[in-house]
């Protein structure tokens, strides 16, 4: 009887020993895939003409606010743009706008396909939004006024850090919910 009660806590020391090996790891494993500023910098140095032919093209819309996301296939969701009008205002509107240029839908499926989630563009800035889980992204930020982006309603909500890149008005940008609460019940 002894025996098998000292077998039984031994098998249960080595899964439990196993199954925090497996969650270490994994853990291990995720973190190693969040971006870092110098990984984000190279991201940028690689995209850099990309990423500005897409920012021209936004601005050439005429739209103020512009969301394009990658669908599960890693490429723009039906070709198509979110536009928000009238932001704050009773005509405020949404819609779906199908991008006509080839060569802009070519830029954006290369971005998603190499990890980039969402584009978005608001009066001030152009967010490429890299990585991401349900309350922590990290990603490169335009600044379209040459003034250094700042934490508001329009984007980068939740902005917990900002390091300039290699290239005046670009920003490697890390938003945190949680970390950001913290701040905010602690002032």
């Amino acid at each position: 009887m002894k025996k098998v009660i000292y077998c039984t806590g031994i098998i249960l020391i080595l899964i439990t020993a196993l199954i925090l090996l497996i969650v270490g790891g994994l853990s291990t494993f995720l973190n190693s895939r969040i971006p870092t500023l110098e990984r984000m910098e190279e991201i940028f140095i690689d995209n850099k003409n990309e990423m500005q032919k897409v920012i021209d093209f936004l601005i050439e819309t005429g739209f103020e606010n512009i969301t394009i996301r990658s669908d599960l296939n890693g490429e723009i969701n039906n070709s198509e743009m979110i536009v928000r009008k009238n932001i704050g205002s009773p005509n405020f509107s949404v819609e779906r706008i199908r991008i006509e240029q080839i060569e802009i839908v070519s830029l954006i499926n290369s971005l998603f396909s190499q990890g980039y989630r969402a584009i978005s563009k608001y009066s001030d800035k152009v967010i490429f939004l890299v990585w991401s889980t349900i309350d922590h992204g990290r990603g490169i930020v335009y600044s379209l006024t040459g003034e250094t982006p700042q934490e508001n309603e329009n984007g980068l909500t939740f902005l917990t850090e900002l390091e300039p890149l290699s290239t005046e008005n670009w920003y490697f940008y890390v938003e945190n919910f949680n970390e950001w609460r913290r701040k905010q019940t602690s002032e």
